[in-house]
């Protein structure tokens, strides 16, 4: 769903189908939302017209090998995402007034270090860096949380 900040503000559908659709990401420009669905049996990235944008209908899929959460370049030229075997992806996107045409998907690095999940990825507007959260080798941090502390200093 999509919320105009303007008018009546009432919620739009983005995506509105009997499969489960995530990880929406709307273009620099407003004109397109690209997001991962499974209604091929697997998730897929896919880029369509953003509503009220004026676009064409219909849908074109970006990932080939399956595929999750997605992000755009500053300048919308290029979407990153993480293919469903752990590698960040790149696609160079041209997007006319009609169509959107995907280039080939290509390797940027594969997870083959400890990460928590790439499904929660941010990447700079130039697509030079890439921000992950990193696995610490197995172990778990242990959390202590103490209530009413403040109790405790008087005695």
């Amino acid at each position: 769903m999509a919320v105009p900040l303007e008018g009546d503000r009432k919620p739009i559908p983005v995506v509105k189908t009997q499969f489960q659709e995530s990880t929406g990401a709307i273009s620099p420009d407003g004109r397109w939302v690209a997001y991962s669905s499974n209604d091929s049996g697997r998730r897929e990235i896919y880029v369509q017209a953003f509503p009220g944008a004026g676009g064409p209908k219909g849908r074109w899929q970006i990932s080939k090998e399956g595929g999750y959460e997605v992000k755009w370049r500053g300048d919308g030229k290029e979407l990153y995402y993480e293919s469903t075997d752990g590698k960040m992806m790149a696609v160079a996107i041209q997007a006319g007034p009609q169509d959107v045409r995907p280039e080939t998907s290509r390797v940027l690095f594969s997870a083959d270090f400890p990460v928590v999940s790439l499904h929660t990825f941010d990447v700079t507007s130039d697509g030079q860096r890439f921000l992950l959260i990193l696995a610490r080798g197995g172990s778990t941090q242990r959390l202590t949380v103490v209530s009413n502390w403040q109790a405790a200093l008087r005695k």
